[in-house]
């Protein structure tokens, strides 16, 4: 089971890769909204580690992330929905749905996993 720091690297690396679409012009939006959700995944295990929480599976996560995270919850299960959406069920997703997504959901969900893990925003 990863260590907090762990995760926090992956979520790390899953942010750079995310910084090379520009949501505004990307020829692939549907990866953006993923990356995003992979990297507040990684922030949120790395909360929940912390805790000696480590979720098996996205159900078991979005339970600890209700139970222990309660704060971020709707940001985190929005993030989700969207990217399983686009992931899943093969629909299509515009420039400005994931500007939208990223700047609603990701931006606030990062923001309070890294402000709760002690770290700058990544």
């Amino acid at each position: 089971m990863p260590y907090p720091k762990e995760h926090i690297d992956q979520a790390r690396s899953n942010a750079l890769f995310l910084s090379t679409f520009d949501p505004k012009t990307t020829q692939h939006p549907d990866w953006a909204i993923t990356v995003a959700f992979y990297t507040a995944l990684h922030l949120a295990d790395a909360c929940l580690a912390s805790h000696n929480i480590h979720p098996n599976d996205h159900h078991e996560r979005r339970g600890a992330v209700a139970r222990h995270l309660s704060a971020v919850r709707a940001h985190y299960v929005a993030l989700e929905s969207e990217s399983r959406r686009t992931r899943y069920f093969c629909q299509t997703t515009t420039n400005l749905q994931a500007q939208l997504q990223i700047q609603s959901h990701y931006q606030p969900l990062r923001d309070g996993l890294c402000s709760r893990l002690s770290i700058l925003p990544i």
